[in-house]
């Protein structure tokens, strides 16, 4: 997860596409090579949720990240000082989504046919029982049933002892139902982990 320390944007005839300057960063433990074409997001600062924001990054010069089209909402980029000396950080949160391992389900733009009847959302997903497992750099986009338990984009089921199992610096977006569920599952490791326009409570643990 990338977090904005400062965030200045600015758009015009002559620059058509939006211009993200970061002027410092807080980097992840291991930063991921941000390239250009990759997906990313920016989180609303704002009390609307809806105001979350993805992007494809065209173009890298030093740390001005150019868009393909220009944010239409202000991100704030600072931390707020009160006059006690207290500090809030309400930084916009950035996530890049782009992975180059990709499991996902119908690859088709939002819901699908199942039975001749629309309106219900069927992706993959992947369940996991027993064995060592682990999940490192991955995309996971249209995974999961909606209205269907058990069926999540990524489930650790009843696995009991996982030792060694991880799910790391992966990223989660347009799911059909949460994220990553760990039900009755012992020491899975989940960490760096990003996620965007997921249906239900994205990270979900149940009689850990």
């Amino acid at each position: 997860m990338l977090r904005l320390v400062a965030l200045r944007f600015r758009s015009s005839m002559m620059c058509p596409a939006g211009v993200l300057v970061m002027k410092s960063l807080l980097l992840p433990r291991t930063l991921f090579t941000i390239l250009c074409f990759n997906s990313a997001y920016v989180c609303s600062s704002d009390f609307d949720d809806w105001q979350s924001e993805r992007r494809t990054i065209t173009a890298i010069t030093g740390r001005s990240i150019t868009l393909d089209t220009p944010l239409k909402y202000l991100h704030w980029g600072s931390i707020w000082s009160a006059p006690n000396g207290d500090s809030v950080d309400e930084r916009g949160e950035v996530g890049l989504i782009s992975r180059r391992v990709k499991i996902h389900g119908d690859i088709t733009d939002g819901e699908t046919y199942i039975n001749g009847t629309a309106g219900t959302w069927w992706g993959g997903h992947v369940f996991i029982t027993k064995g060592v497992v682990q999940v490192s750099g991955a995309e996971l986009f249209h995974m999961g049933q909606a209205g269907f338990l058990a069926r999540y984009p990524i489930h650790f089921h009843a696995a009991q002892d996982m030792t060694g199992s991880a799910v790391r610096k992966s990223s989660f977006h347009d799911t059909f139902q949460r994220c990553l569920v760990i039900h009755w599952t012992h020491n899975v490791e989940a960490s760096d982990n990003v996620a965007f326009n997921a249906t239900a409570h994205c990270y979900f643990f149940e009689d850990a």
